[in-house]
């Protein structure tokens, strides 16, 4: 309880990793924004300091965990959804998103797209293979990236980035690797 109720408060983070962002609202609250990256698993300290306008001070400190991605991720653009309880298994169990896996899969892991056609620009950020289907001879492929008529269907800025039976259509450039090196 503030007896002065008046005051401004300003709140700031001492402590936090550095893909997490803390937003003071100018109103007493704040909010933590952060996209944690592949290799970001595991525990991250946080510690926000509150200060009121007379210099007194608080400070809170706690744990966020970042899970870490699967290092099998499946996508399914007719049955998947794209949250945090599915890409374990095809059909159902399956991402929605192209995209979506590869921001989930694990440094070094693989996405295997059921076929389909998928309109979307997939960017590969890290080491990954992205594979049609599960099992299957990939010559069969009817995986498709559609481009929508711009831009790069697949992106790739990783090492170790290999591509297995996937068409790409409607795209100023079908692949395009900015950086990399042993991309298959």
């Amino acid at each position: 309880n503030d007896p002065d109720v008046n005051d401004t408060w300003s709140i700031t983070a001492t402590l936090c990793p550095a893909w997490l962002t803390l937003m003071d609202q100018g109103d007493g609250t704040a909010v933590l924004i952060g996209l944690p990256g592949p290799t970001d698993a595991g525990d991250h300290a946080v510690s926000l300091r509150v200060e009121d306008g007379s210099g007194q001070s608080d400070t809170l400190a706690f744990t966020i965990h970042v899970t870490p991605p699967a290092s099998v991720t499946y996508v399914d653009g007719a049955l998947g959804v794209d949250d945090m309880d599915h890409g374990k298994g095809p059909g159902a169990a399956a991402f929605r998103t192209i995209q979506y896996a590869v921001d989930h899969t694990a440094v070094g892991g693989t996405v295997h797209v059921a076929e389909g056609l998928y309109s979307e620009h997939v960017l590969v950020s890290h080491s990954l293979t992205l594979r049609s289907g599960v099992g299957e001879d990939v010559r069969d492929s009817r995986v498709v990236i559609d481009g929508g008529g711009n831009g790069n269907a697949l992106t790739i800025q990783a090492d170790q980035v290999t591509v297995l039976g996937l068409s790409l259509q409607n795209a100023a450039i079908g692949v395009n690797v900015t950086d990399g090196e042993d991309v298959a």
